[in-house]
């Protein structure tokens, strides 16, 4: 049906279960050097369309930022031509709708909060800020801009105990290694991943906002195909649809982050 849209070149963040160990990375070639929810979900998307995707790492490790017309991370390399999609648990964040496009999103999460090791009676971010705790963010993203644009007393008291980092795993390390009162703010797809991979992390307390998660490209694009011209967003809507529909996206998101601890 939509044979005309017949190879995106897509950017992916470094992220969960998107890829296997570096080991194995060597041995393969193209697409099939990713694993995880994302992948899995663009092939559903291509039984749906009938197109082929060539996957990209993004190259900076960053979601995205625009400032005085640069642009970071993926949104930048959309931006840019570098990529037609960026898939990843890229929010819909206010300023980013105004430089790209968004597919509805094909699941929804939030800011959570994860510490190592933390004491019984450490059960909220009051009680993390109370002990001493520091809080690590990916710098240049909407989790940053989030904190330091809210007026809720926590998120301003988070804010400023923040130290930005690179990238999240660069904050995960620190947070498993080094024995620091230190928690890394992450999206709650990450999060769960990771504390279902290492049992001494856990999850401190409600996520700290409501997010939807959608693929991005660049403003306006459309394709003709025997059905007419479509916009690439439709398209893609169609097949989240689809998959919402038919429990796919479900049945993903079980397999991906079970619960093992």
């Amino acid at each position: 049906m939509w044979q005309q849209l017949l190879c995106l070149v897509v950017t992916c963040n470094y992220n969960n279960k998107i890829f296997p160990p570096r080991s194995l990375l060597q041995k393969m070639s193209g697409n099939d050097k990713f694993e995880g929810f994302i992948p899995d979900m663009m092939k559903e998307m291509t039984k749906i369309l009938g197109i082929e995707f060539s996957i990209n790492v993004v190259k900076d490790a960053r979601y995205g930022l625009c400032n005085n017309g640069n642009c970071t991370g993926m949104i930048g390399e959309i931006l840019r031509g570098e990529a037609e999609l960026a898939i990843a648990d890229l929010t819909v964040a206010p300023k980013r709708v105004l430089t790209v496009d968004f597919t509805q999103p094909f699941m929804t999460g939030g800011v959570t909060v994860l510490v190592n090791n933390p004491d019984p009676n450490l059960n909220t971010l009051e009680d993390l800020l109370e002990h001493g705790y520091s809080f690590l963010c990916v710098g240049g993203g909407s989790t940053e801009n989030f904190l330091k644009s809210s007026r809720v007393s926590i998120h301003e008291k988070i804010a400023n105990s923040l130290e930005t980092i690179t990238n999240f795993n660069e904050g995960f390390e620190r947070v498993l290694k080094s024995g620091e009162k230190i928690a890394v703010l992450a999206e709650l797809s990450t999060a769960k991943y990771h504390a279902s991979e290492h049992c001494s992390l856990k999850i401190i307390g409600e996520p700290l906002n409501s997010v939807g998660y959608g693929i991005a490209m660049a403003k306006g694009i459309a394709v003709r195909t025997n059905e007419g011209v479509f916009e690439v967003r439709t398209l893609l809507d169609h097949a989240i649809l689809q998959m919402r529909y038919d429990s796919t996206l479900e049945l993903l998101q079980s397999k991906w982050w079970p619960k093992k601890c």
